[in-house]
């Protein structure tokens, strides 16, 4: 593409750019390419690939943003005593939390066969035991829409499925399948398999005595910041206040702050039966779309906008691994922040800690799914380290001692 003979990039590139005062920003219809900030609203309606997206009465645009600044300072201006000064106030805050986080690693028979077939089974692992979690604390009940964030091709909702015929066929139900399922996701990945929820069904063998009820699975191409949840179910499934479970295998950066969001602007529109969201790349989070509660949190411990971009940049230090130099380990002389590799590492897992304890401090004020509302909320390691460094679930779910 050309470049207008007073700007440095084309319009392509200008998207990590402030040009004049102005901003390119992915567009909302089709992040495929970008548009000025300031002329969103102006595009949207007249842009050439609305045709490649449906318009659905669930779109709603900015639905769930709360704050679209970004008080990000660029990477190469981040100091060492920028680093040192920050990472020395989340150590504090990070001191401050008295909470443990217990490894609490569980499976299910859904995925007993694909484990048995797999080499690898790292993604069958993971997918195992956010499944076992959502059965045991009643996220797959047969009447729940099971709303997958982040789905990409769709697979674990594909193993949910299984999961849920198998429980049914345990508890000798007449009618097996029937179950209702949402994909969400911005892109539109080839290989889908959402057909192959049905299939299964097909395949499967049940007793003479069961009826196989075929599932539906509904996929929404959308981004999250534009989705109206409590439209979406109502349109798609019937009904008003349909039960539903959240969930997602790594969501990354701010789109778990914009489902939480999400989920709570649904209001009364949804019930939720509960929430299990494997957390990824919280160096992608945004300030201004990080949850209120947790953002208020971070600002009365001295923590501003500028120094959580940095904690951010952070919190890849946990799972980035040990670098190289020349032949040897990376020494702290190597590296902008001062700091050595182990003491990188170190930070970095506390500087993760920080900003998921803000989520949970927000989920837990929820008035719709907070600890007033009978909800527990709390941080698990769902699978073992060695299996993956992104090994952290936010787990939303019913108190057990509730009716």
């Amino acid at each position: 593409m050309t470049r207008k003979a007073d700007e440095r990039f084309c319009a392509e590139h200008l998207k990590e750019q402030n040009t004049h005062g102005r901003k390119r920003v992915p567009c909302p219809v089709s992040p495929g390419h970008t548009v000025w900030e300031d002329q969103v609203h102006h595009h949207v309606p007249k842009c050439k690939a609305a045709g490649e997206v449906p318009r659905d009465k669930w779109f709603k645009l900015d639905y769930n943003l709360s704050d679209k600044s970004e008080d990000k300072p660029k990477l190469s201006e981040i100091t060492a005593e920028d680093y040192r000064k920050w990472a020395e106030k989340a150590a504090k805050l990070y001191d401050s939390i008295k909470e443990p986080i217990t490894r609490e690693v569980l499976d299910h028979p859904g995925l007993a066969s694909r484990l048995s077939e797999l080499q690898n089974q790292k993604h069958a692992i993971q997918q195992a035991s956010l499944i076992g979690h959502m059965d045991k604390h009643g996220l797959l009940s047969d009447d729940a829409v099971v709303a997958e964030f982040g789905c990409g091709r769709g697979e674990l909702s594909r193993y949910i499925a299984r999961s849920q015929v198998l429980n049914q066929l345990s508890r000798h139900c007449a009618v097996v399948g029937g179950q209702k399922y949402l994909l969400v996701d911005r892109a539109g990945p080839r290989n889908k398999l959402d057909g192959k929820i049905a299939k299964d069904l097909e395949e499967l063998e049940t007793p003479a005595t069961s009826q196989k009820q075929t599932p539906q699975v509904e996929r929404s191409k959308i981004d999250i910041k534009d989705l109206n949840l409590g439209t979406a179910v109502s349109e798609l499934f019937g009904g008003t206040c349909q039960p539903v479970s959240i969930v997602s295998k790594h969501l990354c950066g701010c789109a778990t702050d914009l489902t939480l969001r999400c989920l709570a602007n649904a209001g009364e529109a949804v019930a939720l039966r509960g929430v299990a969201i494997a957390l990824c790349c919280r160096q992608l989070c945004n300030f201004g779309m990080y949850p209120d509660a947790g953002r208020v949190w971070l600002q009365e411990h001295g923590i501003t906008a500028e120094g959580f971009a940095v904690l951010a940049k952070m919190t890849s230090w946990a799972v980035c691994g040990t670098r190289r130099h020349n032949g040897s380990e990376e020494t702290s002389a190597h590296h902008p922040s001062g700091y050595s590799e182990a003491e990188r590492q170190a930070i970095g897992h506390k500087v993760r800690r920080v900003i998921d304890y803000g989520r949970l401090l927000a989920v837990r004020g929820s008035e719709r799914v907070g600890t007033a509302a009978g909800y527990d909320a709390r941080l698990i390691e769902y699978v073992d380290p060695s299996v993956s460094l992104e090994n952290i679930c936010l787990l939303v779910h019913k108190r057990t001692e509730d009716p």
